[in-house]
């Protein structure tokens, strides 16, 4: 046989030999037999009930050897310190439970949520046991819902959580493909800065359980990022001037602002006006309404109100309380 080809067998087999081939089967919520299923819920129960009462000594024997030594144990406490701090009065419900059977241990698992749904996300971790379960908790009745994934492995007999991951899953009911969804549109509409605000919000839960969990829509969600503020950019030179504006304000920053009945825009500009004026302030602000939507096409439009606020200095990169007189813009929707 050519020595060329020998030495090519040769790498093949030594590469094989140093790495770990690993077929699994996946079993998804309804699908997982219930005898590890109802041994998991418990599980998944005994740490909500921790979180509520803050009480991780009820924890440590859940916890693996493996999750303390990377993760150590004065982060642990901090994380779930934080989480009892926004879920103690929580309910919860389950958006996903996954059960995978692994030929290896040590191994890297992806999972998929599914290949079609515009909300398909894949899990991604290092399964450190033959057998893993993942449970992904919601909170019952909250607008604002933060996932809580839990991953476990099965150490003989026992299941032992390897995998603590808390964060952001939707805003106002509205997870990071929704937002991705509604800045599209807004794209589509040359509402350049509804679109960045739509982005904006939804990048704060666009990694739910950090490097676990990634959308099957991220590089979407990402290439329309870039998308939307190369457009900016190229449009607008921010501080801008209202020159149809009797003052001439200059309008330096525009950014979602929250308020219980959902996110609106905060326009932010530099007044010549004294802020104690409020009487000509209005009057400025008014023309700035009549002809916002003319400078930010669509920022007047499909919502309830623009905010605004006016300041007597441009921002200096400085970090200072710097006063301000704010106005609400009340938008009447056709």
């Amino acid at each position: 046989m050519n020595k060329t080809i020998i030495f090519f067998l040769t790498l093949i087999i030594l590469l094989l030999a140093g790495c770990k081939l690993n077929s699994n089967k996946t079993f998804k919520n309804d699908n997982i037999p219930s005898d590890i299923k109802i041994k998991i819920v418990q599980l998944d129960n005994h740490i909500i009930k921790a979180i509520k009462t803050n009480n991780l000594e009820n924890l440590k024997h859940v916890f693996s050897d493996k999750l303390i030594e990377k993760v150590g144990q004065e982060k642990i406490d901090s994380i779930f310190n934080i989480t009892n701090q926004i879920l103690f009065d929580k309910d919860f419900k389950y958006k996903d439970q996954i059960y995978i059977e692994n030929t290896t241990k040590n191994v890297s698992n992806t999972i998929f949520s599914g290949l079609t749904d515009d909300y398909d996300y894949i899990i991604h971790y290092q399964a450190l046991n033959k057998k893993m379960f993942i449970s992904m908790l919601l909170p019952k009745d909250t607008e604002d819902e933060l996932l809580i994934t839990l991953i476990y492995g099965l150490y003989g007999d026992e299941w032992k959580l390897n995998i603590f991951q808390f964060g952001q899953y939707s805003i106002f009911n509205k997870t990071a493909i929704d937002y991705l969804k509604n800045a599209q549109v807004d794209f589509e509409n040359g509402y350049l800065i509804d679109a960045a605000n739509n982005l904006f919000v939804g990048q704060q839960c666009l990694k739910p359980a950090d490097q676990f969990l990634q959308y099957q829509k991220e590089k979407d969600f990402i290439d329309l990022q870039q998308k939307v503020m190369t457009k900016l950019n190229s449009t607008y030179t921010f501080p801008l001037t209202l020159d149809k504006v009797s003052t001439k304000p200059q309008i330096f920053n525009i950014h979602p602002q929250r308020i219980d009945l959902g996110n609106f825009p905060m326009i932010r500009y530099y007044s010549k006006l004294s802020l104690k004026d409020t009487i000509n302030l209005k009057k400025e602000n008014l023309e700035i309404q009549k002809v916002i939507g003319e400078v930010f096409k669509g920022i007047d439009k499909n919502k309830k109100f623009v905010f605004y606020w006016a300041f007597d200095e441009l921002p200096d990169g400085t970090i200072k309380e710097r006063k301000h007189y704010g106005f609400v813009q009340e938008i009447e929707n056709e």
